[in-house]
């Protein structure tokens, strides 16, 4: 997937863009955690749907925006993508239906 999955191209919305559909939102990276490490007070916490996950995995607490509205933000838990590096405060793309890994964002993305 690109970097940049969520640039409204060609006058689309960000809801209306195909990757929004899929579940994929702009998020802040809000803490680093170790897998065993117990984090309270999250929407949805990755680690416990360990599909194609593992528990050596670093992950990351994200935040993101719903209901329209920049103020009302949600945090989940989220495994980083293989080699991926982070930082608090820093901009990722993360996947709020299926716990995908999150992905760098595009430097341009707000």
């Amino acid at each position: 997937m690109s970097a940049s999955l969520l640039s409204a191209g060609c006058g689309a919305t960000t809801a209306e863009h195909p990757a929004y559909k899929d579940g994929w939102r702009h998020a802040r990276v809000e803490a680093l955690v170790a897998s065993p490490t117990p984090v309270h007070h999250v929407y949805k916490d990755c680690r416990s749907s360990q599909n194609e996950h593992t528990l050596a995995q670093h992950y990351v607490v994200a935040s993101y925006a719903f209901g329209g509205s920049p103020t009302l933000r949600h945090t989940m838990v989220v495994p980083l993508s293989a080699g991926m590096s982070t930082a608090v405060g820093q901009l990722i793309h993360i996947n709020i239906e299926h716990c995908a890994q999150a992905l760098p964002a595009d430097p341009t993305d707000h």
